[in-house]
Order: structure tokens, then sequence, then C-alpha cells
């Protein structure tokens, strides 16, 4: 036999030898149950994810996959496992961030950000263990704010404000503990203001203005309760609603109204 050959066996014999010992230096668990060194975990025998662990604490860099091998999230342990700084990746051989920020306690804190598939900002999230907490903001697809609230302990709580496409405002709503009490404010696209009112626990209250686009005052609706008792002119008149109005409820809810409604 040729030396060449046995340096061929040879070396297929050390490949062969390595590959075992490398599979045998992985997923250890110790004799008090705790898992040590690399850990490559398998689900129906497609790999699900591989990481470090020190006496069954994850540390260091860990990644998930999807079925197909990609990457789909990506988490670096800090602090004894309790911090772990996390990339949410799209299903795509190019590694697109998703979504990123961190968790502490295995719940969600600190600021979130979500990205679409072209990489623009698309919603910033603020958390305090796991719940909403602080300002959260929509992004339009060119980077314009859509949205901006703020939350405590997940409940929103004071301004929400709603923008068109092109910044300007669209809508005001005041939030306290999670209902809408205090200002309401619907604007025309060009900016000026087409109706007013407010709030209290969730119903609306007292004296709402409607505007027409030139800034004049078209309507005054007087509420109690919730109800509707009169509509009047600026002058206090008394208005008599149109057939058509009275069979819609004067008391729907103006935060779903559709800007698309309002003419241009």
């Amino acid at each position: 036999m040729s030396s060449r050959r046995l340096e061929n066996i040879s070396f297929i014999i050390l490949l062969n030898i390595l590959m075992i010992f490398s599979v045998s230096a992985q997923n250890i668990v110790d004799e008090n149950g705790k898992k040590q060194g690399k850990w490559v975990k398998y689900k129906n025998s497609i790999k699900f994810y591989e990481g470090q662990f020190l006496d069954g604490v994850p540390i260091g860099e860990f990644k998930y996959f999807y079925p197909n091998g990609h990457i789909k999230i990506q988490t670096k342990f800090a602090d004894n496992g309790r911090i772990n700084r996390t990339k949410i990746f799209f299903d795509s051989y190019e590694e697109k961030v998703q979504a990123e920020g961190n968790y502490f306690d295995k719940k969600k804190d600190s600021t979130w950000n979500y990205y679409n598939d072209a990489g623009n900002l698309i919603m910033m999230e603020n958390y305090k263990n796991g719940l909403k907490h602080g300002k959260f903001i929509v992004f339009s697809n060119n980077g314009q704010v859509n949205l901006v609230e703020y939350y405590e302990n997940d409940t929103i709580s004071g301004e929400s404000l709603e923008y068109f496409d092109d910044g300007k405002e669209f809508r005001l709503i005041t939030y306290e503990h999670g209902k809408r009490t205090g200002a309401f404010k619907l604007f025309y696209p060009e900016g000026s203001l087409l109706l007013e009112g407010n709030y209290l626990q969730d119903i609306r209250d007292s004296i709402w203005t409607t505007y027409t686009e030139t800034g004049d005052i078209e309507f005054l609706d007087y509420y109690a309760d919730g109800l509707l008792q009169k509509r009047t002119d600026k002058d206090g008149n008394e208005l008599k609603l149109k057939q058509e109005e009275e069979m819609v409820p004067l008391n729907v809810d103006p935060s779903v109204f559709d800007p698309s409604a309002i003419k241009r």
C-alpha cells in the first residue's frame, strides 16, 4: 500500500475521530442535571438552536433557526442569563432584522424597534417588566411619524396623536387610565380644526364643536352622560337634524373616524 494512500486513510480516520469527539463534547448534562458547554438542539432532525451553557445558565450568543436553516433569532446573554439582547430576523438568507430589543428576566424590557423588509423603522415601543411603559410610535414606510402614544404599565395614558402622511395632525385623543378622558380634536388635512370636544370616562361630555374648513363654527352639540341633548348654531339657535342624521347615532365613537372620508 502506498504511503500516499496510507496518509489519506489516516486523515479520514482522524477526521472521524474529531467528529465523534465534537459530537460527544456537546449537549453535556453534568451530575447535577445542569447543562454545560456547547448545546445544539434539534427538532424533527432540524436544527432548532445552538448556544453555550454554564451551570445550566445560557451564556454568550444563542442562535435559533427557521426550518430552512435561516437564522430566526440571535440573542446575547449577560448578567448570569437575566439580560438578553435579541434580534429577530425575517425568513431570508440576507438576515434582515425584523425586530430588536432586550429581555430582562425573560420579559421584554426597555426600547424595542421593529422594521419592514426594506430595513425602515416602522414601530418603536418601550417596556418595563414585560409591560408597555413609555412612548409608543408608529412610522410610515417613508419614515414619517403616524402615531405617538404613551403607556403606563400596559395601559394607555396621556395624549394620543395621529398624523396625516404629510406630517400634519389628524387626531388627538386624551386618555386617563386606559379610558378617553379629556380633550379630543380632529383636523382637516390642511391643518384647520374640524371637531373638538371632551370625553369623560369614555363617553362624550359637555359641548362638542364642529368647524368648517375656513375655521367658522358650523354647529355645536351638547352632551350629557354621552347622549346628545341638542344641537345649535354659533349664536345658540337650536337646529333641527336632517332625517338621514337622525338615523345615525350622534355619539358614534369619533376615534374610528376615517380620514380618507374628508374631502381634500
